[in-house]
């Protein structure tokens, strides 16, 4: 299990522009960036969805890390 502050890091590398949200447009951007080519903006809106319980359109911390401690 990851630790909260390499979760932080993930985070903070999905968060490019440092605002304390990760958008579709980041979250698309940062895949492809780390290898993963196949995410698409609109895959990525999709993910961010299931994941956003706030219902605002983008990820917070918060629910990045209760995603990743699924």
């Amino acid at each position: 299990m990851q630790s909260v502050e390499e979760i932080k890091a993930l985070f903070d590398r999905f968060d490019q522009n440092g605002d304390g949200k990760i958008t579709p447009a980041e979250y698309a951007l940062a895949a492809n960036e780390m290898g993963d080519h196949t995410v698409t903006l609109s895959m990525a809106e999709a993910l961010i969805h299931t994941m956003d319980t706030r219902h605002q359109g983008y990820l917070d911390f918060e629910e990045f890390l209760a995603a990743r401690r699924g």
